[in-house]
């Protein structure tokens, strides 16, 4: 197909000129009705396919907007078990709580030495084996952050356990 007549019909139909009118134009220049015909239809074929394209694109976006949000609320709704008191020590009520928590002010806290351990991993792998012999001896909101963060994660991973 001649790339100048395809550039013709696409410039008339995307002026809104009929395709009776292009082909009587086209005839009238010394091109062939079968050839007119020909140039419209690829001229069609090639819009219809950057419209394909294009939704393509627009759904592959959609979707990944939808993946990202989704994710980001997964993602929120962990963080919020590290700040909400209720989702760090599920073992104990709220008025098992303020027992502990006034015995705890009172004396040492029982976390005090994996607080003082060097490194995430050695203050993670403390936390851990402190929860695995019981679950209720270390209260996590009671610690800094990170130590918090380590805290809580161990006593997710020992609680599964």
């Amino acid at each position: 197909m001649d790339a100048e007549l395809l550039r013709y019909v696409k410039r008339a139909l995307r002026k809104g000129y009929s395709e009776q009118r292009i082909v009587h134009q086209l005839t009238k220049q010394g091109w062939k009705r079968s050839e007119a015909r020909q140039a419209i239809r690829e001229a069609k074929d090639t819009d219809r396919s950057k419209g394909v394209i294009l939704l393509g694109v627009v759904v592959v976006i959609v979707l990944a907007g939808i993946t990202s949000v989704a994710w980001y609320l997964i993602t929120a709704s962990g963080d919020q078990a590290e700040t909400d008191p209720e989702m760090l020590d599920p073992v104990n009520t709220s008025e098992e709580n303020a027992t502990n928590e006034s015995a705890v002010n009172d004396t040492e806290p029982v976390v005090s030495e994996c607080e003082r351990r060097d490194g995430s991993r050695a203050k993670f792998s403390c936390y851990q084996s402190k929860l695995r012999s019981n679950l209720t001896s270390v209260d996590c909101r009671l610690l800094p952050q990170p130590d918090r963060r380590l805290c809580t994660h161990a006593y997710e991973q020992a609680a599964v356990r």
